[in-house]
C-alpha cells in the first residue's frame, strides 16, 4: 500500500503542471478527435413517459390531472 501511495503522490505532482501546460498552450488541438470528450446532445424521451422528474421538477402530461 505504501508503494501505491508513493506512485499516486508522484502522479498527482506530475499531472497537475502537465494538465495546466496542455490547457494553457491549447495543446488539445494536436490530439486525435477520438481522444476528446464527446459533445453533449439533447436527450429526447419518447412520449410514453408521461410524468417524469427532470432536474428535480415534476413535468406532468394532460393525463395527470392532480
Amino acid at each position: 500500500m505504501e508503494i501505491f501511495f508513493g506512485y499516486f503522490v508522484w502522479g498527482v505532482i506530475l499531472a497537475a503542471p502537465l494538465s495546466w501546460l496542455v490547457w494553457r498552450f491549447r495543446l488539445q488541438r494536436f490530439l486525435p478527435s477520438f481522444t476528446l470528450p464527446a459533445r453533449e446532445r439533447t436527450v429526447h424521451l419518447p412520449p410514453q413517459l408521461g410524468a417524469i422528474v427532470i432536474r428535480g421538477a415534476r413535468r406532468a402530461t394532460s393525463a395527470d390531472s392532480r
